[in-house]
């Protein structure tokens, strides 16, 4: 099976997952009344069973994701993913006080799961609008430990396709580093490059 993309379909779908991203930046830079800066330059299409030796730039400890699922015409699991150090930068910024272990803990997966939702239905509805497919969204679930709570169970899904965007945030003068991705399987995916095509041809 052949995973990769045409030059013209990666930078459609870099464009389409920058304007969601657009999107979401300004509206958690309203939220936390900061200066938010995010952005994603490049893309990759992967198998599942690499993603984990991919994300190794991340940081060599577990990480944290956000996870949200989507469903219709074609479907998949959206996610945002952080090394542990990058999440509890966050966190902070999005407490805005200094706390300590139990309060850490207690609003961390809380904090997470909102910006984590802001960012991902912003992508998700930007390639709904653009590519004019509906999509079912469900509600996020937060991964502390991603590896073995996500990861190691979605390894049986071997006919799995990965896209894999890195994200960069600068908020305040921190370069917080993650990981935007997106599981299909390979019929889903098929389709999804189908309507990429179809969207290309229109816009042109």
């Amino acid at each position: 099976m052949n995973y990769e993309l045409t030059q013209i379909q990666q930078e459609s779908i870099l464009e389409l997952l920058n304007i969601g991203i657009n999107e979401s930046t300004n509206i958690l830079s309203g939220i936390l009344n900061v200066e938010i800066e995010l952005s994603i330059p490049r893309i990759r299409i992967i198998s599942s069973d690499r993603l984990i030796e991919e994300l190794k730039d991340l940081g060599k400890e577990d990480y944290s994701a956000v996870n949200m699922e989507f469903h219709n015409s074609f479907s998949g699991i959206s996610q945002l993913v952080f090394s542990q150090e990058s999440a509890n930068k966050l966190v902070n910024v999005f407490s805005r006080q200094v706390l300590d272990t139990y309060e850490f803990d207690e609003i961390k997966a809380g904090a997470l799961v909102e910006i984590g939702n802001i960012i991902l239905n912003a992508i998700l509805a930007t390639f709904s609008n653009s590519l004019e497919h509906e999509f079912e969204f469900y509600v996020p679930v937060f991964f502390e430990n991603y590896k073995k709570e996500f990861f190691e169970q979605r390894l049986k899904f071997i006919d799995e396709v990965v896209l894999l965007g890195k994200a960069i945030f600068l908020i305040e003068e921190l370069k917080i580093s993650g990981d935007i991705i997106l599981f299909f399987n390979i019929k889903s995916f098929q389709y999804f490059v189908s309507i990429i095509d179809q969207y290309v041809n229109k816009i042109s």
